[in-house]
């Protein structure tokens, strides 16, 4: 059966700012070497697929794997405000260990119900659903029978999973979408169903 729309969700190449267990949100870092490979690879294998629209978060690392994916299809990708990362707050730069030692009663909120409480001075899950859902809502109006590329973030693109496919948001991490990762998503009316989920040979 033919899906109302197909959604390609890809998480942009690896970021010259990428470091494990760092907090990587609004900070405009371009791609790594790294990341331009992967976004090599990804435009290969994704060259033979009809793709209606390409739309991205307007930060470098997502533009620019947006902008080399895009460029075989001969189209311009579009940037949405929308899809830009979740906002950490001052957690922003720091690793892990860090936040636990400096905001401890904090990090123990987000623990317990990130739903809720969002990093310090940042965004709460429920802020970051509520856009990427206005944002999948405003897709399906617009192309409808058609795939849609979309280069996001991690969290992003976890959220957007989790409302998609009815998963709850405590569940975010469940789904595994590392740098140059690809999940495609099925939707016939208001069923959605993840038909791939794949990581790129590492660059």
């Amino acid at each position: 059966m033919q899906p109302d729309l197909k959604l390609l969700l890809v998480r942009h190449g690896r970021a010259e700012a990428n470091r494990p267990w760092t907090f990587l949100g609004r900070t405009d870092s371009p791609l790594s070497a790294s990341g331009l490979a992967q976004s090599e690879a990804l435009a290969a294998a994704l060259a033979q697929v009809e793709i209606t629209a390409v739309y991205t978060s307007p930060l470098q690392r997502a533009w620019q794997t947006a902008g080399i994916i895009a460029a075989p299809h001969g189209l311009r990708p579009i940037a949405d405000g929308r899809l830009i990362e979740q906002d950490f707050g001052i957690w922003e730069g720091l690793s892990l260990e860090e936040i636990k030692v400096q905001f401890a009663a904090d990090v123990a909120a987000w623990q317990q119900d990130a739903r809720q409480h969002g990093p310090t001075g940042g965004e709460n899950l429920d802020q970051l659903a509520a856009r990427v859902s206005d944002f999948c809502n405003d897709v399906r109006q617009l192309h409808a029978a058609a795939t849609v590329l979309v280069v996001a973030h991690g969290a992003v693109l976890n959220t957007l999973l989790c409302c998609l496919l009815n998963t709850p948001l405590s569940w975010l991490w469940s789904y595994r979408l590392d740098t140059g990762a690809v999940a495609e998503v099925e939707l016939h009316g208001q069923r959605a169903t993840l038909t791939r989920l794949q990581q790129v040979i590492a660059c």
